[in-house]
């Protein structure tokens, strides 16, 4: 998908949305936007970080955006990594991907309230 915005579904509504880092399950890092609705967990992935490294040595354009979307229905665990200076969420759905978003210092209680939330 390349768009600016995701389209809802019927019935589906945002929870609350931030801005962090993600890992995607094939290894990619991207800095970006999380949207939690009541239906899924959406990302758009608007910093590609290893595409951005590259791109500042060689002067390149900008990154295209993707957006990676779990239907909550596919989630198997949700599990919530602290430390003092690393706060991450790690998705595992029912087909063993893991999704690792990571916020840094700043809290992560109220994302894993919202993707557990129905």
């Amino acid at each position: 998908m390349n768009m600016t915005e995701f389209q809802l579904l019927a019935g589906e509504s945002v929870i609350d949305s931030w801005t962090l880092n993600f890992k995607s399950p094939q290894g990619g890092k991207f800095n970006g936007k999380l949207s939690i609705t009541n239906l899924r967990v959406i990302y758009e992935a608007k910093f590609d970080m290893d595409k951005l490294v590259s791109m500042a040595l060689k002067g390149s354009g900008r990154p295209d955006t993707d957006f990676y979307i779990i239907d909550k229905k596919q989630i198997k665990s949700v599990q919530a990594v602290k430390s003092f200076f690393k706060k991450k969420v790690i998705i595992q759905t029912m087909d063993s991907l893991e999704y690792t978003f990571d916020r840094g210092m700043l809290g992560i209680d109220t994302i894993v309230q919202a993707i557990q939330s129905k």
